[in-house]
């Protein structure tokens, strides 16, 4: 198995438009000053976080990457029919929540902050990928114990990975990218086996 990153059998039936029209009402809101919530400078993301109340946030980050936006929490989940069932499937694994991810060229080399709640929690991602422009984009994750070692998965359309995301990565792409994240609080070895064991998962 692979100890960086590797693939997840998973399928999603999902009308990906929605999304795209929320998360472009929301950013576009948010850059005409129109989003009237509090808002947050984050340290650990290098970003701002927009609290949208009830509904979830909005968290631009302009350090890594320019205008990389993610949207999560409710707003985000009802327009997810399969929402419940993903969160009984990751029931055992300490699952967070889905993110919708917007980025429009290359991430710089990070490792996934946390916030002073989260400080002694492992963590990893799903990362599905809705739409790349650029047909030739890829993440690459670095293991942080082995300068020289490296793992790497292109954005291919409608499939997933699970990132190790302890450990400091990058993507390089030349375009818009769209992808949907799935947060665990959890060893990205058991995570792994998890899904190894449980097998395909479609969510419709």
């Amino acid at each position: 198995m692979n100890k960086l990153c590797c693939p997840v059998n998973i399928t999603i039936e999902q009308n990906w438009d929605s999304i795209r029209a929320l998360y472009r009402t929301v950013f576009d809101k948010q850059k005409l000053g129109k989003l009237d919530h509090d808002l947050i400078e984050v340290d650990e993301w290098g970003g701002t976080q927009y609290n949208l109340d009830r509904h979830g946030s909005l968290m631009l980050s302009q350090r890594l990457s320019p205008n990389w936006g993610s949207l999560s929490g409710p707003i985000l989940n009802r327009l997810l029919p399969w929402h419940k069932q993903v969160v009984e499937i990751f029931k055992p694994l300490n699952f967070g929540m889905v993110i919708w991810s917007d980025t429009i060229a290359d991430v710089t080399r990070h490792v996934d902050a946390k916030i002073s709640e989260e400080y002694s929690l492992p963590q990893c991602k799903i990362n599905y990928i809705v739409s790349s422009e650029d047909q030739l984009a890829k993440t690459i994750v670095y293991d942080s114990n082995e300068d020289s070692y490296y793992e790497s998965y292109p954005s291919t359309l409608n499939h997933a990975w699970l990132l190790n995301t302890s450990h400091p990565h990058e993507i390089w792409s030349k375009g818009h990218r769209e992808i949907l994240q799935f947060k665990f609080f959890n060893h990205y070895d058991d995570v792994a086996d998890f899904l190894k064991q449980v097998g395909p998962i479609t969510l419709k």
